[in-house]
């Protein structure tokens, strides 16, 4: 179910370019997404580090 309103304000309708409003209906709210590619490149940079710590 989501919101009738919602807590934070926001126009943001697309992440990762996927629509917000159709994944919220399909998987209730609250929904947290992660964006895999961004998750990648964090982790290759975390990887050009000699020692992570």
């Amino acid at each position: 179910m989501i919101a009738a309103a919602p807590v934070f304000s926001t126009r943001q309708t697309h992440f990762a370019g996927l629509e917000i409003a159709p994944l919220a209906r399909k998987y209730g709210t609250p929904l947290y997404l992660y964006d895999a590619e961004m998750l990648r490149r964090r982790v290759a940079d975390l990887a050009s580090f000699d020692v992570v710590r």
